[in-house]
């Protein structure tokens, strides 16, 4: 190629080269690493910053080289060859030495520095754009805290609540995780984040709830004094199946019930009161509160019913037992057994007792099984 066209080319290149970085001569990133940040980012836009002087710098060479040679279009091929041929020296951190004192480490050609800077020109774009990207995402994540915490305290003190104990914590931890995430965006993980948003979104959720209570409190009473109706008759079916399995089961001993119907009854009453009173965030943290004591209250009840039936279901089934295996030593002639007689009597004495004691009858009705088998092989083999 001729000296004209290859000084032409390098002249072309060196306008693509303009156009890919004209955009990181005011990018955002850059704007990223300043005021007061430290750690991570500080470094990072320490690092960006160089690479961005130094790309500058070389590209400003490059440029200073080819107006020569946009200016020397009439001079003869072999100034031009000579100019092309220009070798730029560099210090030991790759900037241009064109005048000072400085030493130069290293040469590089027109056409290589061109190669090397629309290298570095896409790659310091790129790490640029992912800084940029990384800050900004931080970024966001401190509005939308900041923010919902913002429209909380509005909604708060409209209820009288600024000095809500949650909303105490909760502002009293968004602001150090914002504080570094300011100061540092890059060396935050989401974690604070994630979890200050869930718990501002939970809050925001108790606000709406108490905005909602004004109006449908007594429809949430009214369901709670039917739970409370419903566990009236539950305990009430529980203690009459402990009467029944107490005076029949000594042991295990049935697990006796503390009625709490009443004292819930009572506690619904007052929240009732609160709610005339207009104490509309009192009042939801009590409504939750016994909603969630007489939902316990029942299941402890149905709970302890089951446990007392389940000890008369074992006597009923043990004593059905005893009658198959009485049944049995009869069919198989063996009920005079001495042996056979003897568990039969014992089995029969420990389940007809009250109250019975189930573990000991269960032992006497299995001997009683035994019994009645090994008399049956005797009188077989016999």
């Amino acid at each position: 190629m001729e000296p004209r066209e290859r000084a032409a080319s390098l002249i072309r290149r060196c306008q693509q080269i303009a156009t890919s970085i004209y955009p990181l001569a005011d990018h955002a990133g850059f704007r990223s690493g300043d005021g007061a940040v430290s750690g991570e980012t500080a470094d990072t836009a320490h690092e960006l910053e160089g690479l961005n002087k130094r790309l500058w710098a070389r590209f400003d060479e490059l440029r200073h080289w080819c107006d020569k040679l946009a200016h020397a279009g009439g001079r003869p091929d072999e100034e031009i060859e000579a100019l092309l041929s220009t070798r730029v020296k560099l210090d030991d951190a790759g900037f241009p030495i064109r005048h000072g004192l400085r030493s130069a480490r290293s040469h590089i050609g027109l056409a290589s520095l061109a190669d090397k800077l629309t290298v570095e020109a896409e790659n310091l774009l790129s790490a640029t754009n992912r800084f940029d990207a990384a800050c900004g995402r931080i970024a966001d994540k401190v509005v939308k805290v900041t923010s919902l915490l913002s429209q909380i305290e509005r909604d708060a003190s409209i209820h009288g609540m600024q000095d809500n104990h949650e909303l105490v914590r909760l502002r009293d931890q968004v602001r150090p995780v914002v504080d570094a995430a300011l100061t540092d965006p890059l060396g935050q993980s989401d974690e604070p984040f994630d979890v200050l948003e869930a718990e501002l979104t939970a809050f925001t959720g108790f606000i709406n709830r108490l905005e909602a209570l004004s109006t449908d409190y007594p429809e949430r009473l009214a369901g709670l004094r039917g739970k409370v109706s419903e566990l009236v008759t539950a305990e009430r079916d529980e203690t009459e199946l402990f009467v029944l399995a107490t005076a029949k089961i000594g042991n295990p001993t049935p697990s006796a019930l503390v009625p709490l119907s009443a004292d819930l009854s009572e506690r619904v009453a007052a929240a009732e009161g609160l709610g005339a009173e207009g104490s509309w965030h009192v009042l939801l943290q009590q409504l939750d509160q016994l909603d969630g004591d007489i939902g316990q209250a029942l299941r402890n009840s149905r709970d302890r019913a089951r446990s007392s039936q389940a000890l008369l279901d074992r006597r009923s089934e043990l004593r059905g037992r005893f009658a198959a295996y009485a049944r049995k030593a009869a069919r198989v002639r063996v009920i005079e057994n001495p042996n056979v007689e003897r568990a039969l009597q014992e089995a029969k004495h420990l389940l007809e007792v009250a109250p019975c004691d189930l573990p000991a009858a269960t032992v006497a009705l299995s001997t009683f099984q035994d019994a009645i088998t090994i008399a049956a092989t005797k009188e077989t083999s016999g």
